[in-house]
């Protein structure tokens, strides 16, 4: 691993990478080297170490994605919860609705498993433990998990009208 700054010969972005996951400065790029010097004092480390040093990262980077991520899952989950009270279908809230239930208790589950996997994710690492299969399922389950809730929450809360158009039509 080595830092080089940014014009520096031979170091040239190729290309920003466009990414769904907006909370990193700077984002993801392709980066090409070509022909760049690097200093003694630019290597972080031993020489060719850095995928090892890369390594030691992997999992606790997995484990913020999980938790920024369930963050949004439960945030779609909490929206879907209160639409349920506002929202009537078939004379009755939906929040009485049988189907509506089960997508809202489909993604309670989600969410508590998800949870359950950072934890234990987390606990692995507070050992001082690799965590790299414990962080690769929670970062696969919790994508999958929160991309079910935010489905459901959608389907639960369907079109939104504005409470005024809602009002003018019951009049």
């Amino acid at each position: 691993m080595f830092l080089v700054d940014a014009d520096t010969p031979g170091m040239r972005i190729v290309r920003d990478i466009e990414t769904l996951d907006e909370g990193l400065y700077a984002g993801h790029s392709e980066i090409v080297f070509e022909d760049c010097f690097v200093a003694d004092e630019q290597i972080l480390g031993e020489v060719d170490r850095g995928f090892d040093y890369a390594q030691v990262r992997l999992a606790p980077a997995r484990l913020a994605h999980c938790m920024r991520w369930l963050v949004l899952a439960r945030r779609a989950q909490d929206i879907a919860l209160d639409r349920t009270t506002q929202r009537h279908a078939f004379g009755k809230p939906l929040a009485e609705l049988g189907m509506v239930q089960q997508h809202l208790a489909d993604s309670e589950i989600d969410i508590a498993a998800s949870r359950a996997l950072i934890r234990q994710t987390a606990e692995v690492l507070d050992r001082g433990e690799s965590g790299a299969q414990e962080s690769s399922i929670a970062k696969t389950f919790v994508a999958e998990a929160v991309n079910r809730v935010v489905d459901r929450a959608v389907q639960v809360t369907g079109s939104r009208s504005p409470p005024l158009a809602v009002a003018a039509v019951a009049e």
